[in-house]
């Protein structure tokens, strides 16, 4: 069965109107590396939060909404709000909220009109401002969530002057580079003239990933034939042929991959936004 944009590119959460004290956007490149894909939403001069979330909704099947009661939103009564989505949007959309730390009875009294009368099935969590405990905090709830979804890492799409360059049994291959993750990249190469083996190992690819650079061994697990392009997938592994990537260059492509989901995603969100 052939995977779908959503097994490849995941499920994708959204913490809308998040402060900086509460989710700093460091937070995100870190939670990419974990294989949680992240964003930060909040409504501009130019486009109306409603009219983003509609935008996410249309573009992202199985998103998860978190809403901020605590920030104030022109025109926008939260509870009102966050009913009429549960009530209208698909049932793939999973909705919670967040907030600053509050009083027990405060507390109480979001579970009840959030949770229970909304029937919101991603819940209600609490941050403390400014602490080193958001972050785990945080993970925990995606982790409860399913924010992964159906893959264990996030995936960046390439652009189309990526590439992966390297030389085989004699041969030279510039192949053109599809997308990429912590674990491994896919890659078509046209009019192949020499071919290859699954499990044969290459070493010495140089990958060129939106103008990033990285130099690596890998060995190749899949393959699909055609008459006019042929798709290769490659695991990373070590100059001793263990899986996975050198520690530094990991945490070079995870940053990278960071770069290039969060500014893609962001870009048709917005681009959708606008035209709605």
């Amino acid at each position: 069965m052939a995977n779908t944009d959503l097994d490849l590119f995941g499920r994708k959460t959204f913490f809308i109107e998040a402060t900086s004290d509460l989710i700093p956007e460091s937070y995100l490149s870190d939670f990419i590396e974990k294989g949680y894909e992240t964003y930060i939403v909040k409504e501009d001069s130019t486009t109306p939060l409603k009219e983003k979330v509609s935008a996410i909704v249309r573009l992202f099947p199985e998103a998860i909404l978190f809403f901020n009661i605590d920030k104030s939103v022109s025109g926008i009564d939260w509870q009102k709000y966050i009913g009429e989505l549960r009530r209208t949007l698909p049932s793939d959309i999973r909705i919670g909220v967040f907030c600053a730390d509050k009083p027990k009875a405060e507390e109480e009294r979001i579970k009840l009109n959030f949770v229970d009368k909304l029937k919101l099935d991603a819940g209600f969590f609490e941050l403390n401002a400014d602490s080193e405990e958001n972050f785990s905090i945080i993970r925990k709830v995606l982790s409860r969530c399913g924010a992964r979804g159906r893959r264990n890492w996030v995936r960046a799409e390439c652009d189309e002057s990526s590439s992966a360059k390297f030389t085989h049994n004699g041969a030279s291959y510039n192949a053109r580079l599809l997308d990429v993750n912590e674990t491994h990249f896919s890659c078509s190469i046209k009019n192949c003239e020499k071919d290859f083996g699954v499990f044969e190992k290459i070493r010495n690819i140089t990958l060129s990933i939106n103008e990033f650079s990285l130099t690596t061994d890998a060995v190749l697990i899949m393959k699909r034939i055609s008459t006019e392009e042929n798709l290769y997938i490659f695991m990373f592994i070590k100059a001793d042929d263990s899986p996975a990537l050198e520690e530094d260059k990991a945490r070079l492509l995870n940053k990278k991959i960071s770069q290039i989901v969060i500014k893609n995603n962001m870009q048709k969100l917005e681009a959708s936004a606008s035209r709605k």
